[in-house]
């Protein structure tokens, strides 16, 4: 059974010592260097197995200011990540469902890369929806842009 909660200063350590597979590190770049850069509107969350940090997220508030494809009052979601050795037991899946909970009235907006297959169908699986647009930008290539909750008219 795995928690969502959000980031304490105790969890710093483990947060930066999470372990991507060489592939995904192009994705998600190295916690390490992302945490000092995490500003005000970006609450870090943890997502525990018992007491140990198996991955960690951010959800953005100010995704929409930051993206141009992203709407007000859409949260991004960044910087997901399960530690490598965690990876293929439903966790993933285990963790996107508790962390939609988060948000239940607002509509969440990630992007993932379009080579990161195995992310894309977890964020499938957890109900995220795929509406054919793309976003050009990232540094690792083009990235399909999913969203959870409400449609927008």
């Amino acid at each position: 059974m795995i928690r969502i909660v959000p980031m304490q200063a105790a969890h710093q350590a483990a947060v930066a010592a999470l372990e991507t597979t060489a592939e995904q590190r192009d994705f998600v770049g190295n916690m390490a260097d992302l945490l000092p850069t995490l500003t005000p509107d970006q609450r870090p969350f943890v997502i525990l197995m018992e007491q140990v940090v198996i991955g960690f997220f951010v959800l953005d508030d100010d995704y929409p200011n930051r993206y141009e494809f992203a709407h007000v009052p859409e949260v991004g979601v960044r910087a997901v990540v399960i530690d490598h050795r965690y990876q293929g037991r439903g966790l993933g899946s285990q963790a996107m469902q508790k962390m939609v909970e988060l948000n239940p009235e607002q509509t969440m907006i990630l992007t993932v890369n379009c080579r990161n297959i195995g992310a894309y169908k977890t964020y499938m699986r957890a109900g995220f929806r795929d509406d054919g647009e793309l976003y050009l930008g990232g540094p690792a290539g083009p990235q399909h842009i999913l969203r959870y909750g409400p449609e927008r008219e």
